[in-house]
């Protein structure tokens, strides 16, 4: 996975907004995840682009951040949501 990997968000996936964290409830395997107020502004910025690249782009600007910090914190935490089902990336030929 790199940042021009690309990726949909599942149908199955429903959100709910309390305060500052988003609570994704994937209903094909019944599995909840809780995402803290900035792993909300990385959903937001997901649900708006397609490409990692993009999400980091976005985040970037908003944010003072390093961006090699920033890329791999992007790529793993987008591995975690693919590993919960949140996620499908597209496979790279």
């Amino acid at each position: 996975m790199t940042l021009d990997s690309r990726y949909t968000i599942p149908s199955t996936v429903l959100l709910q907004s309390v305060d500052d964290e988003v609570l994704l409830f994937n209903s094909a395997n019944g599995l909840f995840f809780t995402l803290n107020e900035m792993g909300a502004v990385f959903w937001q910025s997901m649900s708006e682009s397609n490409t990692l690249q993009d999400i980091f782009n976005s985040i970037a600007q908003e944010y003072e951040v390093e961006a090699d910090l920033l890329a791999q914190d992007i790529i793993t935490f987008s591995q975690t949501l693919a590993e919960q089902g949140l996620l499908n990336f597209e496979t790279q030929d």
